[in-house]
C-alpha cells in the first residue's frame, strides 16, 4: 500500500493510511487544527461573528459528560479528532456520496476507514482505547449537541430535520469562541481529564484487594 502523508503544522507526517501513535501530536496539531476548523461548513456563527468550531462541540459535549465518567468525557473529547487531519466533511455531504455512489457508497466506506485508523492512532497517543468513542453516551451526546447547535446556529428552513428527537443538549453558551480560546479551552479540558483519570486509577490501584 502507498504511502500518503498530510504534512501538519509541526511539520510531522502523518500516514492516512497507516497512521501511528507516534505521529501524533495532540498540544501541537489537534487542538490548534481543530479550533479552526468550523461546524456546519462555517454556517454556525456566533454573534461576535466568530466561527462556532469543532474543539468547542467537543468541549461542551465533553463538560456534560465529565461526571458520568472523565474517561468517557476524553473520548467525546477526541471523538472528532481524526478530523484535524481529514477536516469536517458534513452529513449531508455524506449522505449526497452514499446516494450518487449507490448505498453503500465505497467512497464513504473507505473514509469511515480511514477515519477508524487514525482514531486508533489518536487514542493510542492518549492512552484510552478506541473503542470508548463508539460507546452509546458517545454518540448520544452527539446527536444532542448536533440538535442544540442546529436550534443555536442555523436559520429556520421550510425542510424541517432534526438530530435526535428534538432533544438538545443542556449547554451553558455564551457564544462562539475565537480560534485561540477554543484551542486553550480545548487542550486544558484535555489536560484535566487525564489527571482526573489518572487519580481514579490510582484510587483503584490501591483498593484493599
Amino acid at each position: 500500500m502507498p504511502h500518503i502523508f498530510i504534512q501538519t503544522a509541526t511539520g510531522r507526517a502523518v500516514d492516512l493510511l497507516d497512521p501511528r501513535a507516534d505521529m501524533i501530536d495532540i498540544e501541537g496539531d489537534i487542538a490548534p487544527a481543530l479550533a479552526r476548523i468550523p461546524r456546519f461548513n462555517g454556517h454556525a456563527r456566533g454573534a461576535n461573528g466568530h466561527a462556532y468550531s469543532v474543539a468547542q462541540h467537543c468541549c461542551h459535549g465533553a463538560e456534560l459528560l465529565r461526571e458520568a465518567s472523565p474517561k468517557i468525557a476524553l473520548a467525546f473529547l477526541l471523538h472528532d479528532a481524526h478530523e484535524a487531519y481529514l477536516g469536517d466533511l458534513t452529513r449531508p455531504a455524506m449522505e449526497a456520496i452514499d446516494l450518487v455512489g449507490g448505498r453503500p457508497s465505497g467512497a464513504r466506506t473507505a473514509l469511515n476507514r480511514i477515519k477508524s485508523w487514525l482514531d486508533a492512532a489518536i487514542f493510542a497517543a492518549a492512552g484510552i482505547d478506541a473503542q470508548t468513542a463508539r460507546g452509546r453516551l458517545v454518540r448520544d451526546m452527539d446527536e444532542a449537541m448536533l440538535e442544540f447547535e442546529r436550534r443555536t446556529f442555523l436559520g429556520r428552513s421550510d425542510i424541517a430535520w432534526q438530530a435526535n428527537g428534538g432533544i438538545p443538549a443542556p449547554v451553558d453558551f455564551t457564544g462562539a469562541w475565537p480560534a485561540d480560546e477554543a484551542e486553550h479551552h480545548w487542550m486544558g479540558l484535555y489536560r484535566n481529564l487525564q489527571l482526573e483519570i489518572d487519580v481514579l486509577t490510582q484510587s483503584y490501584l490501591r483498593r484493599p484487594s
